[in-house]
């Protein structure tokens, strides 16, 4: 932003208000040139621009990334212009090999004997010269210009590298396996017979370790550790991943998911709670801190203090191996307390038999963890399961007998106790039942009466349609689309021969007029009815698709 200009003591106090007023919110913020609103919580020294961009609208421009200008180009033509050379040496040109992009002290060409000023052979093409237009940034960037696919033969490099460091670290771990095997093949030789029950167990064992261990402290010093103890910095590494492995924070990308520390690198909740147990390849670092053998150190420090808070000294630091015997000894004790306890109950008040596991649910057991309130309500592990129907079982209203819906006839639902299909009826019992089967019998002899009654009625449709019937299929034998029936007419030879003549020049001319000159109403003259013989002379000079030589003359 550009110099401030003076302002007196009220300009400040109103500028101070305006700000205040902005933060608590009671005006709108202040926008910027693109119509965004600029946060007035934001510090000045962020919000205000440098003088030197004269920037004179407020907002976070000067914050943003800029766009580049094209004097920041990187990818600028290199090389030799292609195209013709000059065959004439040119004035201001190099006297060394004629290029007009330089002079005979920069020319980086071998040295003639005899230039090319003089010779006026071998000229060689100018070069690319050009001076981009950069900003106060790109006259100071280092890699302006620098062309990125030269990076690529750095990789491969490192590749190599990396790929003859593999083969040398195989070949130095098959040589120390080897020497391992000689050196023990040549003590079992020089080893002096021992009597029986000797073992030379511990010292192959320890000749192996040893050897495990230098191969391990060579290893160690060849390569970056992945984890643990560095031996060349003396410090602890936590927390560190193979690079193979995916990254705990990528496991989950929801932003409601668990919470990852970057300093620490922890990531302490399950970021993937909705998979199945058997796919979860990550459970957070709280299911380490509980699980495996940190549940039974737990106990082992609680014994510890309860023992020490009354009158014992039991230390599992200092001695592990005795906190161990100690907390054994009284777990072993409490369980034997229980199940005296337990027998005397049992003698005493008797109800061994409901303690029996029934066969029918022995194998219906679960290991899911399920711990309930006193209501009811679920507190940890898996939800309680919904109920399957959206009524209540094994309610009788109305002084039932049976539920809704264990009757059913014709469609309807009813009580099965009274055969009443009003699911808000009182129950009437046997009487419901005998009433309903008297309407039941009713309404089928009232029926088989009417039906009696309109049997004639419906004898006399059906004689009537069958008579029409009759009708109908003697006119369709009788005629024919043409008004003739072609297998029973006669034919006159007269008249066919005629029909025949007719229809040679019908096709003649048909082939020869244009269909699409033919007036509106020239089909409208004349009479439309097909004769029999014409009917006959169209089928005689029809073509016939399906025979292969329809289209030789005769």
């Amino acid at each position: 932003m550009a110099a401030a200009s003076f302002a007196s003591r009220e300009e400040l106090k109103k500028a101070r208000d305006l700000e205040e007023a902005r933060k608590a919110g009671t005006i709108p913020a202040e926008r910027d040139e693109e119509g965004k609103e600029i946060n007035p919580h934001i510090p000045q020294y962020i919000s205000k621009a440098p003088w030197y961009l004269n920037q004179s609208h407020p907002g976070l421009k000067h914050q943003r990334q800029q766009a580049k200008t094209p004097g920041e180009i990187s990818d600028i033509k290199k090389g030799l212009i292609q195209g013709s050379v000059t065959t004439k040496f040119r004035k201001g040109a190099c006297t060394n090999c004629g290029a007009m992009t330089h002079n005979a002290k920069a020319c980086v060409e071998r040295p003639r004997k005899i230039g090319a000023k003089f010779t006026g052979q071998d000229f060689k093409p100018d070069e690319y010269i050009v001076v981009p237009e950069r900003d106060f940034d790109g006259k100071r960037d280092r890699w302006a210009g620098y062309d990125t696919s030269e990076y690529t033969k750095v990789i491969s490099r490192w590749q190599d590298v990396e790929e003859e460091r593999k083969l040398k670290k195989a070949e130095d771990f098959e040589r120390t396996a080897h020497d391992n095997g000689n050196e023990s093949a040549k003590k079992k030789k020089t080893k002096k017979p021992k009597k029986d029950g000797d073992s030379d167990s511990d010292s192959d064992s320890d000749a192996e370790s040893s050897a495990d261990e230098e191969f391990a402290e060579r290893d160690t010093a060849n390569n970056a550790p992945v984890a643990g103890y560095d031996p060349r910095t003396k410090t602890t590494i936590r927390n560190l991943r193979i690079r193979e492995d995916t990254a705990k924070y990528l496991l989950n990308l929801d932003l409601n998911s668990a919470h990852y520390d970057p300093k620490s690198r922890s990531m302490r909740e399950n970021p993937l709670p909705h998979l199945k147990p058997d796919e979860q390849v990550f459970k957070g670092d709280n299911y380490v801190k509980f699980s495996g053998e940190v549940k039974d150190m737990g106990e082992l420090q609680l014994f510890a203090w309860e023992a020490e808070h009354k009158g014992e000294a039991v230390d599992p630091l200092a001695l592990p191996s005795q906190a161990e015997l100690m907390f054994k000894q009284f777990r072993d004790k409490k369980e034997s307390l229980k199940s005296v306890q337990r027998e005397q109950l049992l003698s005493k008040y008797g109800g061994e038999e409901h303690l029996q596991q029934p066969e029918e649910i022995k194998f219906a057991q679960t290991e899911s963890y399920v711990e309930y309130a006193r209501d009811g309500r679920v507190l940890r592990g898996l939800e309680r399961a919904a109920v399957r129907s959206k009524y209540e079982e094994d309610v009788y209203p109305q002084n039932h007998k049976s539920v809704w819906g264990s009757y059913w006839r014709e469609g309807r639902w009813g009580f099965a106790c009274c055969h009443q299909f009003v699911r808000n009826s009182y129950c009437t019992g046997e009487a419901g039942k005998q009433a309903a089967e008297s309407i039941t019998a009713m309404t089928i002899d009232s029926l088989n009466h009417s039906n009696q009654s309109d049997e004639g009625a419906l004898a006399d449709a059906r004689e009537e349609e069958a008579n029409k019937k009759k009708k109908e299929s003697a006119l369709k034998k009788d005629a024919t689309p043409w008004g003739h029936d072609l297998e029973t007419a006669e034919i006159d030879p007269k008249k066919l021969k005629k029909a025949l003549k007719k229809e040679e020049h019908r096709k003649h001319h048909a082939e020869e007029t244009d269909e699409r000159k033919r007036k509106f109403n020239s089909l409208s003259s004349g009479s439309t009815d097909v004769t029999a013989e014409e009917m006959e002379a169209y089928r005689l000079k029809r073509s016939h698709m399906e025979d292969p030589m329809r289209n030789m003359k005769s």
